[in-house]
């Protein structure tokens, strides 16, 4: 018979086995068939060291014997039964056994064991990896042999990623509308007073409260808010009339419309203080300047000055040393009487104003002195 396989011979363990076809028992064998050495006992032998020595009975039949236990119980040590040559345990003397006892749990490197002996060779730079991290999504190799995340399932700038519960997170301080990232406070496109408020929702726009500036998309309302009934509502004007050289807004060139050149947005309010004019530019009335005309020959309507100029948008003259030259004065000469018009009050020199009479023939009485008249 070959090795390991069990006679075919009479007998079995300590009872009996199956009888003859005759009914008649079968034959034991000696008792001592089964020795070790025995013809019977070396029939029963496999040649294998691992699965344990074989035996049999005196009834003829082989029985497996227990596989040899090498665990030395170390869990540094590799630990195997091998058959030789020659046969035993081999603990850690050998670094492999197959592919599986050289992973290094780099997905960048091709592990195998080589005549047991772990080769390491590292893949193309560029090749796909996959270090079981789901949030990573896989990656290629570096140059360095190392597994580079390369697109993970959670893309958006705002996204974080929950490896234990495999899931997008929405990172604080944001909204994650429609697909689109928005920071807190960013207001809805398509709505002014919508905006992202995370506290309220993190996935959809939320009101703003009323009074919440806005913008209603009109150029020629100043002051934009929302109202109690959610909607932008403008107030106030973009180019006010007050500006002076403003004739109105144009909302569909979004610009203010300028009074012509030459237009008067104020008026004179005398010779040194002329009228300011539109430039057919700026909407405003260019700044008075009452200092524009200093120097400007005038006449301030006094014949006793002389040297009348413009002077911060007034005409002003100067008395002469001897005072008023001109003696003649409604009419008077010298001590005459007055013969028509309405009453006066004159101060000459140092004299007290005295009261003049009315009527056509009212009398004067003049003090003559160094002063100069007033």
């Amino acid at each position: 018979p070959t090795l390991g396989t069990p006679p075919e011979v009479e007998g079995a363990g300590s009872q009996p086995p199956e009888e003859e076809s005759g009914g008649a028992p079968m034959r034991k064998i000696d008792d001592t068939c089964c020795d070790p050495g025995d013809p019977q006992w070396l029939v029963c032998q496999d040649g294998l060291f691992c699965n344990g020595q074989e035996t049999c009975t005196c009834w003829g039949q082989c029985e497996p014997g227990a596989p040899v236990n090498c665990d030395d119980g170390n869990p540094l040590t590799v630990d195997r039964c091998i058959e030789g040559p020659p046969p035993g345990c081999d603990r850690g003397t050998r670094e492999c056994f197959e592919d599986a006892d050289c992973n290094d749990s780099n997905p960048c490197t091709d592990d195998r064991c080589e005549a047991f002996a772990c080769v390491r060779t590292a893949l193309p730079e560029g090749s796909s990896c996959d270090d079981a991290l789901w949030c990573n999504g896989g990656g290629v190799c570096d140059a360095l042999g190392a597994c580079v995340p390369t697109l993970g399932p959670c893309t958006l700038p705002c996204q974080g990623c929950n490896e234990l519960l495999r899931e997008c997170t929405i990172l604080t301080g944001y909204c994650l509308i429609g697909g689109t990232c928005y920071a807190a406070g960013a207001t809805n496109p398509l709505e002014q007073c919508q905006s992202c408020q995370p506290s309220l929702s993190r996935t959809d726009w939320s009101w703003k409260a009323p009074g919440t500036r806005c913008d209603d998309g009109l150029f020629c309302t100043l002051t934009d808010t929302c109202n109690a009934a959610r909607q932008c509502v403008g107030t106030g004007a973009r180019c006010p009339e007050a500006a002076g050289c403003v004739a109105g807004c144009d909302e569909a060139a979004d610009e203010c419309v300028v009074q012509p050149l030459g237009f008067e947005c104020r008026a004179s309010v005398g010779f040194c203080d002329p009228a300011e004019t539109c430039d057919g530019v700026s909407p405003f009335c260019p700044p008075n300047d009452p200092a524009a005309m200093n120097g400007v020959p005038c006449d301030d309507g006094d014949d006793c000055t002389e040297n009348d100029v413009c002077l911060g948008g007034f005409c002003t003259g100067t008395l002469p040393p001897l005072g008023c030259p001109a003696w003649n004065f409604f009419g008077v000469t010298g001590g005459g009487a007055v013969t028509s018009g309405p009453s006066y009050r004159m101060t000459i020199g140092a004299g007290a104003p005295q009261a003049m009479g009315t009527g056509s023939t009212a009398s004067y009485r003049l003090t003559i002195g160094p002063a100069a008249l007033h």
